[in-house]
């Protein structure tokens, strides 16, 4: 054993088979390298290629209003509580009171004689209960103050 080490130490000595080694040694990593990538090819062959998922269209939901003879067509991508599509508009400055079944509009642009129509219905006391959290599409709203 020892006269193994001592050979192996007496190799090295010279610069000619250090370079050598060297040489071989990275050889031998791009081998490593060069299968591990063959590998992971023929790995990739293996799985099966899943195409493109096709991405559902959008269903837009439409709202109209009218505010003050205004029309609105507002389009959103879900459905829209009465006071969101309400605020919603920017020229529109509404206040709420909170009550436990639901809001009340006290005014909207600082008047206070408020009128709101759902598809030809008026709401009584313009007081919105939890039944208009999420209004139908194509819903016709019509605000007058």
């Amino acid at each position: 054993m020892n006269q193994k080490n001592n050979y192996f130490k007496n190799l090295l000595k010279t610069e000619l088979n250090r370079d050598l080694f060297k040489i071989i040694l990275v050889l031998f990593t791009y081998i490593i390298i060069i299968f591990i990538f063959k590998s992971g090819y023929e790995y990739q062959n293996i799985i099966p290629f899943r195409d493109k998922v096709e991405v559902e269209p959008i269903n837009k939901i439409t709202y109209f209003l009218n505010l003050n003879g205004k029309e609105y067509t507002l389009d959103f991508d879900s459905r829209k509580s009465l006071l969101s599509i309400i605020e919603s508009i920017s020229d529109v400055n509404v206040d709420i009171v909170k009550f436990y079944e639901g809001n009340k509009i006290k005014t909207i642009n600082n008047s206070s004689s408020v009128r709101v129509k759902i598809n030809g219905e008026i709401l009584k006391d313009n007081l919105i209960d939890t039944s208009f959290n999420q209004i139908n599409p194509n819903t016709k709203i019509e605000i007058t103050f």
